[in-house]
């Protein structure tokens, strides 16, 4: 975070391991959710 990056934390749910708990990716939608939110704070992404 000191970096510039924004985490997007994992999710509880159903692992492929069968166990249930946190490590599962967010869902597409609230990535691109979040993607949207930060793109529109900072306007563009910034490439070094």
């Amino acid at each position: 975070k000191a970096f510039g990056y924004v985490e997007i934390p994992c999710v509880s749910k159903k692992l492929v391991c069968g166990d249930q708990g946190l490590g599962a990716m967010a869902e597409v939608e609230t990535i691109v959710a979040k993607v949207q939110a930060v793109l529109s704070q900072h306007g563009s992404i910034q490439q070094s």
